[in-house]
């Protein structure tokens, strides 16, 4: 039987016990999926390593996320057709008495910034999911100050000047 665990046994992220880690996270968040990350981590421990490893200066989300896409495109490939679904979404939150460090300004009162995934289905009627196929986050060029570009472009950030890029990454 599949198992979320499954796909990201195998990532490289420069020490086995840090992969470890990862699998422990996804395991846990597979099992409870529409818990808060205290629910999901309930004791002390666990949430602490969570949060230490989500903040390690080393890892970055695509290197969490490359081992699932391989095994997206294993599992499409034993298909004779797929379909691909694009979806972007804002991620906004409050601006409280000080901005969160390098995060778009979206609004007078409002911080974030956008996500495109790209999620593959089987293309018969039962449209089951596989999974992602690629995902981006990016920020509009007109919504940063300039230390917040300064961060953007160091993790190599994108400004799309037109939209049509993401579905174009995506089908790469």
């Amino acid at each position: 039987a599949y198992s979320p665990e499954d796909d990201v046994c195998d990532a490289d992220l420069g020490d086995e016990r840090r992969t470890q880690r990862y699998v422990a996270i996804v395991e846990a968040l597979s099992h409870r999926p529409d818990a808060s990350v205290p629910e999901a981590f309930e004791d002390e421990a666990s949430r602490q390593g969570y949060y230490r490893f989500m903040r390690h200066p080393s890892i970055a989300y695509e290197d969490l996320l490359e081992p699932h896409y391989e095994a997206t495109r294993q599992r499409a490939e034993r298909l004779d057709t797929v379909l691909c679904i694009h979806d972007t979404t804002q991620f906004a939150f409050p601006l409280h008495d000080e901005r969160r460090d390098d995060l778009a300004r979206l609004s007078s009162n409002r911080q974030g910034f956008q996500w495109h995934s790209s999620l593959v289905c089987s293309a018969d009627r039962t449209r089951a999911p596989l999974g992602l196929a690629h995902t981006q986050p990016f920020v509009h060029l007109d919504d940063l100050d300039d230390d917040d570009r300064e961060f953007w472009d160091e993790r190599g950030g994108t400004y799309p000047d037109n939209e049509k890029w993401r579905w174009m990454e995506a089908g790469e």
